[in-house]
């Protein structure tokens, strides 16, 4: 969750000023942001939704950095290949 913190404090947007705009529980976004859950897919939507909303950019390049932190980046593997 390091990229969206760096765009909230690029702002100067609080996590709780971010929690309105998300209308995400604040205490869920806390744990979020510490590490101890990973968000969802439809988390990841919101989260970068409200982000759209501060930066202006769309929404699914959001989506795409936060998943590729979150997630890392995914390796396509071949059946029958090693």
């Amino acid at each position: 969750m390091n990229y969206v913190s760096r765009i909230l404090n690029e702002y100067c947007i609080s996590q709780r000023a971010f929690s309105q705009i998300t209308r995400l529980d604040r205490s869920g976004l806390v744990r979020l942001f510490a590490g101890k859950h990973k968000p969802r897919l439809d988390t990841i939507k919101i989260l970068s939704e409200g982000l759209s909303k501060i930066d202006g950019r769309d929404w699914k390049e959001h989506a795409a950095n936060i998943k590729r932190e979150v997630y890392g980046k995914p390796t396509l593997k071949i059946v029958g290949e090693e």
